[in-house]
């Protein structure tokens, strides 16, 4: 018999049509929605089948598949649905049978905006605090990650990289949809666990896409996660924003041990080395203050790395010698600026500092000698005065100061002051008199 579309009946009775078109639970499958989200379509919209025989299933039509298809499209760019069902269905629109229960559509925007979060409703994500301009983008991206709908998450990271630039699409649409991922997933237990994963494959296909410049013959950055750590994605985003400015990269992924960290940066010889951490029971103090001191090189041209610690898990005290940005922006600013290590203008910074420094130096060395110089002169001049003493009271102690052609003497250097004996009335005067009192 043939396999169209007659069937005959168990009793042996007259063959019964089969209705044409997919059982809704088929085409929610097809499309990555949940049965619930086409019911809720139906009723609320008027987007169903065009027939629907009396006691039977929904059977959707090829036409009825395509206008859901345009509806997931719009929905899945960031469209509200009933913005999208009304551009998709025809003129005049099918609408559903008026129900003596249809609220006004204020409060039918409002059951939308409650039941956004329902499983498979295509905006299932609690996003969060969104910037305006990508408040679309985003929503887009989190209803098409929740149907699954593969197709549609790349092309919408697609569109917001090449819209806003890689920056901005990582910190205001990606970040916002994955972090939205991940809280559903912890507060839901084993539910949407596929929702993340198929957003982070799709996230980082789009990071590796990101087209890369000619790479300037600077020395290569590190990145690499602390042992422990897997999450590598905001390490791909640097990695591509690096590679977007011509920075060559060496990516060693998630979850690097210290041993191959070490032998990566003595073997790579990088300007930086960056290491991420997700969560403090991750990050490392010694690690990073050992690759901090980390050297190589030969005798007296040695050189290290400059460490950028990246990531929640840092936060808490900073670790010395390390730089510690906030943002993919601030990494981005610290790794290709002016004074980014490797970076052509940075030898020239670092000379006009070395310089500056040089000339503090002297400049102290000046101040130092002036200070001895000037102390030298007061020692001086104290010997000076101090001989000057010493040879007055030598002249006083011998009686012969201002005797003509009896030379004056001078005294030595820290001889003992001898005070002159008073001439008593009646002592003898003149040459060969006795001296001292009682002389005879």
């Amino acid at each position: 018999m043939s396999d169209t579309a007659d069937r005959t009946g168990r009793n042996g009775g007259a063959a019964t049509p089969v209705p044409a078109g997919l059982p809704t639970g088929a085409v929610a499958r097809r499309l990555g929605v949940s049965p619930t989200t086409l019911r809720s379509w139906e009723r609320r919209y008027g987007i169903g089948p065009a027939t629907r025989p009396e006691g039977r299933h929904r059977r959707w039509t090829p036409e009825d598949i395509a206008l859901l298809e345009e509806m997931c499209r719009l929905t899945a760019s960031g469209v509200p649905p009933a913005e999208a069902a009304r551009a998709v269905l025809p003129r005049p629109a099918r609408l559903p049978d008026p129900a003596p229960s249809a609220a006004p559509e204020p409060a039918g925007r409002e059951r939308v905006r409650i039941r956004v979060r329902e499983p498979g409703s295509g905006n299932g994500l609690p996003l969060g605090p969104v910037r305006p301009d990508v408040v679309r983008e985003c929503r887009g991206l989190a209803r098409a990650a929740v149907r699954l709908d593969a197709a549609a998450v790349e092309r919408l990271l697609g569109s917001a990289v090449a819209r806003h630039g890689l920056v901005t699409a990582w910190e205001e649409v990606m970040v916002p949809a994955l972090r939205a991922a991940g809280r559903k997933w912890a507060t839901a237990g084993s539910r949407y666990v596929e929702v993340e994963h198929l957003l982070s494959w799709h996230v980082s296909s789009a990071l590796r896409r990101v087209p890369a410049a000619p790479a300037a013959g600077t020395p290569p950055v590190l990145l690499a996660c602390v042992p422990a750590e897997q999450h590598t994605l905001p390490l791909e985003a640097l990695a591509a924003g690096l590679a977007e400015r011509g920075v060559t990269v060496r990516m060693f992924g998630g979850a690097v041990p210290p041993e191959a960290l070490d032998a990566a940066v003595r073997r790579t010889g990088p300007a930086a080395v960056v290491l991420w951490s997700q969560s403090r029971s991750t990050a490392s103090r010694a690690l990073a203050l050992r690759t901090a001191a980390g050297e190589w090189g030969i005798q007296g041209a040695r050189t290290r790395p400059t460490v950028l610690l990246a990531g929640p898990g840092w936060a808490g005290a900073a670790v010395p010698g390390t730089v510690r940005p906030a943002t993919l922006r601030e990494a981005l600013g610290a790794l290709t600026g002016p004074e980014a290590p490797g970076a052509p203008g940075a030898q020239d910074v670092r000379d006009v500092r070395d310089v500056r420094d040089a000339r503090d130096v002297r400049d102290v060395r000046d101040v130092r000698d002036a200070r001895d110089v000037r102390d030298a002169r007061a020692v001086r001049d104290a010997r000076d005065v101090r001989d000057a003493r010493a040879v007055r009271d030598a002249r006083d102690a011998s009686g012969l100061r201002g005797v003509p052609g009896v030379p004056e003497a001078r005294a030595p250097r820290g001889a003992p002051t001898v005070p002159a004996a008073p001439a008593g009335p009646g002592a003898p005067e003149g040459p060969g008199a006795p001296e001292g009192p009682g002389a005879p």
